[in-house]
């Protein structure tokens, strides 16, 4: 049988695959081109750093400064200066219903408190609600309105309040309004036809005998004082001296009673005292008689 011989493979390696093949050193170009990419890498990686480091830098003495605290004041102030320039600024101002009122008083409560003067302000800047509030917070003034009037006028329209009686509270005299509201204070020589409400430190306690003497106002003009006795009830004085003492309960009944018996000159002409503090007696002490 014959034999068969096997392909010898040289020693120098010729039948090797590539993949056993040394690299090939790299060109000077190429040594060169990755010089100037490292170099350039560095160069953007430092430049960034040091970008960012300055903004830093910047911020934390802007921050310092305070220019970030008052940055939303000199956006507002800008935009003030904007409005103005546009011709939207306040050049008259006008009001209605302030008889009592001083006019200064109206024109205090229309500033802002960071203004010195109104007029020339940005009427987009103005707050109606603001001023509503202090306007209303003003003694005599019961109800406010305040509206802008593009492009220049701002209106005050006021309600009043109405005097319905004098308070004697700390020694001192004060006017008050149905509710009980002190509206200012004044002096002994003052609306003296009007009845002094004493013995209470909170007048809004008068509120409903003053109501109900409201529908008799025939009766109020002859009365002089109410006197809350002990927190419960009241004693009405009449301008005579004649003294009727209301019971606790109920004295709108009695109140309109006493109304009609005074409209025919049965009570305060005959009588120094009418006491109506029981439901079921009334004790009374006639003139002249101690």
């Amino acid at each position: 049988m014959p034999k068969v011989s096997g392909k010898k493979t040289s020693k120098s390696g010729k039948g090797r695959t590539g993949r056993g093949r040394k690299a090939a050193p790299p060109s000077l170009s190429e040594r060169i081109s990755g010089f100037f990419s490292r170099l350039m890498h560095v160069v953007v990686t430092y430049t960034a750093v040091c970008a960012v480091g300055l903004i830093i830098i910047v911020a934390l003495m802007l921050f310092a400064g305070g220019y970030f605290v008052n940055f939303g004041g000199r956006v507002v102030d800008l935009t003030k200066d904007m409005t103005v320039a546009a011709g939207l600024k306040v050049t008259k101002i006008t009001w209605a219903g302030a008889t009592q009122t001083a006019d200064y008083e109206v024109m205090d409560a229309l500033l802002n408190d960071s203004e010195a003067a109104i007029l020339n302000q940005s009427i987009v800047h103005f707050s109606p609600s603001r001023a509503r509030a202090k306007v209303e917070s003003l003694g005599w003034v019961r109800d406010a309105a305040v509206t802008r009037l593009y492009p220049n006028t701002i209106h005050v329209s006021i309600s009043e309040r109405i005097p319905a009686a004098l308070w004697e509270g700390e020694g001192l005299l004060h006017l008050i309004d149905r509710d009980g509201v002190v509206i200012t204070q004044v002096g002994g020589h003052q609306y003296t036809g009007l009845p002094l409400i004493t013995d209470t430190p909170d007048p809004s306690k008068a509120n409903e005998i003053l109501a109900v003497l409201g529908s008799h106002p025939q009766l109020a003009a002859r009365i002089a004082t109410l006197r809350h006795r002990g927190g419960r009830r009241w004693d009405l004085g009449f301008r005579n001296g004649f003294v009727v003492m209301l019971p606790e309960d109920n004295y709108a009944a009695a109140i309109e009673k006493i109304s009609v018996l005074e409209s025919e000159g049965k009570l305060s002409a005959t009588m120094e005292k009418l006491d109506l503090r029981l439901p079921n007696a009334v004790y009374y002490v006639p003139k002249n008689e101690t």
